[in-house]
């Protein structure tokens, strides 16, 4: 079996290159190219350590609590290249095509993509990374009824490793609720791995998977471990009610900063300020992994105190993916405070004129908290979208709306 999984990676590795190519090509063809190329974003929830040359370089830590369809997966690995001022213009974009998303679905499906058996096209998935990765999970989402049964059956059956790759599929690319009994079987399991559970919590928060709360909040109230710990703050940020402020209070004064700052943003997306002051003190961390984290905490605890503090760590931090993450953050914070009708006009209009780090953003955060008028909304700007965005704003229109894939 292994050998036969060696020569299945080879293989895929191999179409990948020819397919992403293509696709890619098609992209850019539907596009004038921009006077200034489109930086990278740091991904975050990763610790740093300095390389020889006394750069920041990341090294993956407790990224899990970054999870869901997510913006930040446009972004390569490295060193977060500078954020751009929140009044700057965004590259011109051309319309050029009536329907993008189609013409991406008819590219992935014409090509190696939509041929390849559903085993290698996971495997291309597992185990590329940047564009590669990108668009075989976007093939794995198109072909849901071939590559639903082979996860169920990896979260059923499959080595600890298969089931991490499975679970981080349903996390990054497609939240099927299909997979709930699954997740929730592995998060209340006592012969589940510590570390595949730790990757459970967060997913049981991105399906929303209600029946692990009480397992959450036990994790965060008695578990030994750090990375747990931390998934389970905010795996409550996102399936907490009001009779778990208590807990996260009290994580408030957790020995690590990581697990203070994820209680902070729960808290925070429950509607509660009472982190404030520890993101706040955290945003100023020597570690600009921590910084960050505060950063996008401070996002979601709406009020005048983190809108200030947002504005300066915007144009003051010492490290861009930080001063990025400010940015997004001032966003996410603002629109927290606007009526539904200001609030869809707001991100139509940053989705028209900000960069992709922030219009990654926008869309992600209209198929979450605007469902039914995301569709179009997502609809009108596909024509102006750059290739980065259009992979990112496929896959939440499709999510959207099967029957349209």
């Amino acid at each position: 079996m292994r050998i036969r999984r060696r020569y299945l990676s080879v293989a895929a590795a191999i179409l990948a290159a020819v397919a992403v190519g293509v696709i890619l090509a098609l992209l850019v063809a539907r596009q004038e190219p921009s006077a200034t190329p489109e930086p990278d974003v740091a991904v975050p929830a990763r610790e740093s350590q300095p390389n020889a040359a006394g750069r920041e370089e990341p090294r993956e830590t407790a990224d899990v609590v970054k999870t869901g369809p997510d913006e930040q997966d446009i972004a390569e690995e490295g060193e977060p290249t500078p954020a751009t001022p929140l009044d700057a213009p965004a590259p011109e974009t051309v319309p050029d095509a009536k329907d993008p998303v189609g013409d991406l679905r008819k590219a992935i499906m014409g090509g190696p993509y939509g041929k390849m058996p559903i085993d290698e096209l996971y495997a291309v998935y597992a185990h590329k990374a940047g564009p590669d990765a990108r668009v075989a999970g976007l093939a794995l989402l198109i072909r849901k009824s071939e590559s639903l049964p082979f996860l169920l059956e990896e979260l059923g059956r499959g080595p600890e490793g298969q089931k991490i790759g499975a679970l981080l599929f349903l996390q990054k690319v497609a939240a099927w609720q299909e997979a709930s009994a699954r997740v929730l079987h592995l998060v209340r399991s006592p012969e589940t791995d510590p570390n595949l559970r730790v990757r459970a919590l967060a997913t049981a928060a991105v399906l929303g998977v209600g029946d692990a709360r009480g397992d959450i909040a036990r994790s965060l109230r008695g578990s030994s471990d750090e990375t747990t710990r931390e998934v389970a703050a905010f795996a409550l940020g996102h399936l907490g009610k009001r009779n778990d402020l208590l807990g996260l209070e009290r994580a408030l004064s957790d020995g690590s900063p990581r697990v203070r700052i994820a209680a902070a943003e729960a808290l925070g997306r429950l509607g509660d300020t009472s982190g404030l002051s520890v993101a706040l003190q955290l945003s100023s961390a020597p570690d600009w992994a921590v910084r960050l984290r505060a950063t996008e905490a401070l996002g979601s605890i709406v009020c005048d105190q983190a809108r200030l503090r947002l504005e300066a760590i915007s144009t003051r931090d010492t490290s861009p993916g930080t001063r990025m993450a400010a940015v997004v953050a001032l966003h996410q914070n603002r629109v927290a405070t606007m009526s539904p009708e200001k609030r869809l006009d707001y991100l139509r209009q940053c989705l028209r004129t900000e960069r992709e780090e922030t219009t990654g953003w926008c869309m992600k955060y209209l198929f979450e908290n605007h469902r039914e008028q995301a569709a179009v909304i997502l609809r009108e700007h596909a024509p102006r979208s750059r290739p980065g965005e259009l992979l990112i704003l496929a896959r939440y229109l499709w999510l959207l709306d099967e029957s349209r894939i």
